[in-house]
């Protein structure tokens, strides 16, 4: 499963349930999990970077896409 990430920016406001903050290499960006979708891995290119420590919120905003809560 892969979720599209969006430049975060701080004067347009988002539900952060469904697109929470994550940081890739120091930079934030909404992870917009409504848009979530699978895709193979050989369409990937080489990782930039791990967020596995922020794994909790992905999670959560996924589980927000598929409850409707």
């Amino acid at each position: 499963m892969t979720i599209p990430l969006a430049v975060l920016n701080d004067h347009i406001k988002v539900p952060t349930a469904l697109c929470p903050i994550v940081t890739v290499k120091g930079n934030r960006y909404h992870a917009l999990a409504h848009y979530a979708a699978p895709l193979p891995a050989k369409a990937l290119k080489r990782p930039l970077a791990n967020v596995e420590s922020q794994a909790d919120m992905l999670v959560s905003a996924i589980d927000t896409v598929i409850s409707g809560i």
